[in-house]
């Protein structure tokens, strides 16, 4: 049986995972925005 903690961090990890495909959307300036080269992505 699942327990309800790995439930929750697996479905945060898709969203994430889901905003990250698409940034455009969460950014005030898509084409500048999320540009460095960072060890944390999106």
């Amino acid at each position: 049986m699942i327990k309800y903690s790995e439930i929750v961090k697996y479905k945060l990890t898709y969203i994430i995972k889901e905003m990250g495909e698409s940034t455009e959307l969460f950014v005030k300036n898509p084409g500048k925005g999320f540009t460095r080269n960072r060890k944390l992505t999106f």
